[in-house]
């Protein structure tokens, strides 16, 4: 599941990333960037620069390719912990400009707890918003004019807010919902864009319902769809995430770089700490109403896609409330949780046998909810 591989995204969002350490924090005279300057970060950038901000005691961000993406470095006990935030932040610098793409690009954004870029940020992370009291310094995501209008859309779909009936309205898709007690727990916007260029290309939306009893998650339903577009065309990579080798289960009918149509079954953790913003989002809403916050899930995900359109959704059910017991230890959980483990006992391969099933049946009502055959698709 997507959201699920802490590993791939924070590889994604953080590139040449080191441990995070519990430190004493030096702080530095570094600054960068000058007043009236901005600086655009893009949503991984913005959610890598918060996860740093959380989790970092001693370490440097640093943004690169115009805002596009974002890298950290901080320590535990090795090495690198024997330098200072200003030697770990120059490091930093300079790898960045060691890669050829970034070379021109890379901008020092926080050294420690600091943020010593000078000038404003737009898409700052919430934590940084909440604390500029003039609100000229960090700034939320501001999308196109034309778009703005989609934003009332967006706030229909309220936290606390009871699912009723048996399908769920989203930008346009009547979504088929299992059975349970669905609320909705988060919700959030994100941007495809051209960076260099400072366009927005495409406007994505994206909701999290959980199935909620008696002060625990049973299910979890994640969606996300183009709402708006700049371009009729824009090119994307395959969709790898279908063709995952950690999957349990793939089963791909079209993968190119124009459609997709496909669906997978994993193990993972959703509510990570470095997850999307709206993982984030959703877990601070279930801590605040006093419910328990699942630790590990099997999902069922799907991807339809006819170029620039797309519907991803992803059904993730809670394991504790499947019945399994999990050891408080990641990494146990994580390996009696691989795939070739589970091949090997009884009980969870019969498990996963029983969710593949579950998500071929549920493929073809989801279908119906992206509305269109996807061209290329195999039967």
């Amino acid at each position: 599941m997507r959201a699920a591989r802490l590993w791939v995204l924070l590889l994604l969002i953080t590139g040449c990333q080191t441990s995070i350490g519990e430190q004493s924090t030096q702080t530095t005279n570094t600054s960068t960037g000058s007043d009236g300057e901005t600086i655009r970060l893009s949503d991984n950038t913005r959610d890598a620069l918060d996860y740093y901000l959380r989790t970092a005691v001693k370490g440097a961000f640093v943004a690169a390719g115009y805002g596009s993406a974002g890298f950290i470095r901080h320590c535990v006990n090795n090495k690198k912990c024997e330098k200072s935030n200003s030697e770990l932040a120059e490091g930093l610098v300079a790898d960045c400009k060691a890669k050829k793409k970034y070379k021109d690009s890379c901008q020092l954004i926080a050294v420690g707890k600091e943020i010593v870029w000078q000038g404003s940020i737009q898409n700052a992370p919430d934590r940084l918003i909440a604390q500029d009291d003039t609100q000229s310094r960090f700034k939320p995501l501001a999308i196109p004019k034309d778009w703005q209008p989609l934003e009332r859309k967006l706030e229909s779909y309220a936290p606390g807010t009871v699912v009723s009936g048996k399908f769920f309205e989203f930008d346009g898709h009547r979504i088929p919902l299992p059975e349970g007690q669905w609320q909705i727990i988060a919700r959030d916007k994100r941007t495809v864009r051209w960076a260099k260029q400072n366009i927005d290309l495409h406007l994505i939306h994206e909701v999290l319902l959980a199935d909620i009893r008696n002060n625990k998650v049973n299910n979890v339903i994640y969606f996300d769809s183009k709402v708006a577009s700049l371009l009729p065309i824009y090119k994307y990579n395959l969709y790898k995430y279908c063709s995952n080798k950690s999957n349990h289960v793939s089963k791909i009918f079209v993968n190119n770089t124009k459609n997709q149509e496909c669906y997978y079954v994993s193990v993972g953790r959703i509510f990570v700490k470095n997850g999307k913003r709206i993982w984030q989002l959703g877990k601070s809403y279930l801590e605040e109403q006093g419910v328990e916050v699942p630790s590990w899930t099997s999902g069922s995900s799907y991807r339809f896609a006819i170029k620039n359109d797309w519907l991803n959704i992803q059904f993730h059910r809670n394991l504790e409330t499947e019945g399994f017991t999990l050891s408080d230890n990641v990494v146990r959980t994580l390996l009696a949780w691989l795939k070739s483990t589970v091949k090997d006992d009884e009980r969870k391969s019969a498990y996963i046998a029983k969710i593949a099933e579950w998500s071929k049946e549920w493929h073809q009502k989801f279908k119906a909810a992206f509305g269109r055959p996807v061209p290329g698709a195999s039967i």
